[in-house]
């Protein structure tokens, strides 16, 4: 009787252990790939523009172009070697950094103009805010613990202390 419940409670350790290897080997391979990402990065960029099916399904298309344009910019990227760097090196990496952020720029200039076609302007602003790469869509609360704390010189007595007047959430 006890070999029965030890060879059952065996079994059943055996089962358990091997269920959770297949499912981990089925969340690697489930892995979205590059072109996956993208799409579900148009679709959630999509959603949070509130576009209607149409509009989303010319806007899908042009971000995908446009990532992949911005994405050619990024391959010329130089490469910092750090320390090991000489002067000419560090002047020259500048050099080619700067050629590509004016290649970035000139890409978000042409694509501007390409999105006004399909969204308003509000949308293309949200799209193209400054916050590199993250949509900025109302502003964010302060967390309970962040207090600001005023630098002397900042607050005079004819100016109230901004610090202490700003309201949670701004």
């Amino acid at each position: 009787m006890k070999r029965n419940v030890f060879y059952l409670t065996l079994l059943s350790l055996l089962f358990a252990f091997s269920s959770l290897v297949s499912a981990q080997e089925k969340k690697k391979s489930e892995a979205p790939t590059p072109e996956k990402r993208i799409e579900m990065k148009a679709q959630k960029i999509s959603k949070k523009l509130m576009l209607d099916e149409a509009a989303s399904a010319k806007f899908v298309p042009l971000y995908k172009e446009y990532v992949a344009a911005l994405s050619k910019c990024h391959c010329a990227a130089p490469k910092d070697k750090g320390a090991k760097m000489t002067d000419e090196q560090i002047v020259e990496s500048l050099e080619k950094r700067y050629e590509m952020q004016g290649k970035i720029a000139d890409v978000k200039k042409e694509y501007v103009t390409k999105f006004a076609k399909i969204l308003t302007p509000l949308q293309v602003k949200k799209l193209f805010s400054e916050d590199k790469g993250k949509m900025k869509f109302g502003k964010r609360p302060m967390h309970k613990g962040a207090k600001m704390k005023c630098e002397k010189g900042k607050c005079s007595p004819k100016k109230p202390c901004p610090v202490k007047n700003a309201s949670p959430g701004k």
